[in-house]
Formats: structure tokens, sequence, C-alpha cells
């Protein structure tokens, strides 16, 4: 099924549902690389052994390859890191969805202990002591650097990490933006339901549901836990997947979701078409850089 007759059997709103992106314009470079600056420098860490990018490389879409991250100390996080990019446009934030916006939960990573592990008192110490800091930081704010300022721009520069994929082109009207197999993918993506959860600019990152809807998928004998919907966005290049990470294949994620949030067996060829409508929603333009460059 082509993009046309897609198409001509839903309506307007149906493609407005799932709400295009396109890369931030009037983006204030300084302030923007000041802030990828911080986010990658290990010295606002509390033993200086970590930065954001640790957890959240460009290399790997915005998210990590361990399946628990590591924070200061080698102190291990209790959920997978998520994709980092397009995080603003994410109604709740966190996999609790404690969250509202970015800079609130930065100010949090920032001096939580298994994370950053850092404190405002010596973060800001090293960078009044830095000649180059002080430079760019009179460059973008014209004041002496404090806990606002560096909020504010690692802030910046995560809010401007929305990064468009071949499905936002497709959404946009260029029929030819997705495969034949992408679009019949997407058809399906609809029909099971998938898009009740996983909807709006993000696909996902707006609700907060149980792990396990018909059947409670945990080896533990305790309530059901629930978080916050994760995006697609970029799905196919940031396993492992789910909250604790316990899933490296997409293809095997794609079934457990289906069989345990949706009440789905899904056959070989269901998963196959899902699959590659999740690669349609791979990020192939981006501010921080070419993605995925080890």
């Amino acid at each position: 099924m082509f993009a046309t007759s897609l198409r001509a059997e839903y309506s307007k709103d149906f493609f407005t549902f799932y709400s295009p992106i396109q890369l931030p314009d009037n983006v204030d470079q300084d302030r923007f690389q000041l802030g990828k600056r911080l986010f990658e420098d290990k010295n606002l860490s509390g033993s200086k052994s970590v930065s954001c990018s640790s957890c959240h490389s460009r290399e790997y879409y915005g998210a990590g390859y361990e399946v628990l991250p590591r924070g200061d100390n080698g102190h291990v996080f209790p959920r997978n890191a998520p994709s980092i990019l397009n995080v603003s446009l994410n109604y709740l934030i966190g996999w609790k969805g404690f969250f509202r916006t970015v800079r609130e939960h930065t100010n949090i990573v920032m001096q939580e202990p298994i994370e950053m592990g850092g404190d405002w008192p010596t973060i800001l110490d090293y960078l009044l002591t830095s000649p180059s800091y002080k430079t760019l930081f009179d460059q973008v704010y014209q004041k002496s650097i404090s806990e606002d300022e560096v909020l504010d721009a690692l802030s910046y520069f995560q809010e401007n990490l929305v990064s468009p994929a071949p499905f936002d082109r497709f959404l946009l009207g260029d029929e030819d933006a997705l495969t034949k197999e992408q679009q019949q993918g997407f058809l399906l993506f609809d029909q099971l339901g998938c898009s009740s959860c996983h909807n709006g600019r993000q696909l996902g990152g707006g609700v907060i549901q149980p792990f396990g809807v018909f059947e409670q998928y945990t080896e533990r004998n305790v309530e059901v836990e629930r978080y916050r919907v994760p995006s697609l966005r970029n799905v196919s290049k940031t396993a492992p997947y789910f909250h604790d990470g316990r899933e490296p294949e997409l293809t095997k994620a794609i079934q457990i979701i289906g069989k345990y949030q949706i009440g789905r067996d899904l056959n070989e060829e269901q998963t196959a078409l899902l699959a590659a409508f999740l690669e349609s929603l791979t990020s192939d333009e981006s501010l921080w850089g070419e993605l995925g460059e080890k």
C-alpha cells in the first residue's frame, strides 16, 4: 500500500494526530554550543568521571548502550537511559513521569548521587575558575556565571535536539519518504491500536501506563509497575529496551509489547512490518552533528 492510498483511506485529522516535527530554526548557536560543552563535560560530576553524554550519547542516538547505565563513582542507575533526542517534546519526562520540563529534570540529575553526583557550589567554582568558560558565559549571557545560566544553557541544548526522520517528511506530504513495507507497517501500527499510547509528535511520552496490561510482565510477585510510555523515535537504534533494559532485540520487544500491552500474539510477518515502520522513525537530521557516528 503506497502513501497515496494511505492518504486516500485516512482523513487529514488522522495524519495531524501524529504531528510531524522539523529541525528548529533561529537557534542561538553560541548558547547551543555552550550547552553542548557543558553536557559533555565530566568535570561537572562529583567524581569528575561522567558527563551527561556518558549516558546520552550522540553515537547511540541520544541513549546509551548499557542495560543499566553507570553514574558518578560507578553507581548503577536502576533504569535504562532513554534517548534524549526530542526530549523537549515529551509531555512527561523521566520513566516515572515526575518532571514536566527539561530544566527541572536537569537540575535533579546534576545533583543526584547515583547520576551526576555534583553540587552547585563545586560546579560553579570549577566554571568560574575556567577562563574559557568565563568568556563563553559572558558572550552568551553578559553576566557572571550562576546556577541559573548553567541550567539555561544545558536546557537550551537539550530542547533543540529536535531531530526529524523520514516519517516526518511522509506526514508533510513526501509520498516517497517511506518504503512500501514501512507504509504497510504504519497501517498495521494503527490497526492494532498501538497509536492509543504512541501518538503525537513523539509517538509516546505523554501518559503513564502499567507494564503489563493483559498480563503482568514481571518475575517479581509485586504490584504492576507503571511507567511513562516511551517515545518510539529512534527506537531501532536505542537498544536495549524497556525501563530496565531487559530486551536487547527490537523484534522480540515488539512481540512482548504485542502480547502484554495489546493482547496480541504477533506473527513473524506482522513483527517485520512493525519493525520496518519503526525504522522510519530514525532521525536523519540533528543540530548535534552526525548521529550514530562512532
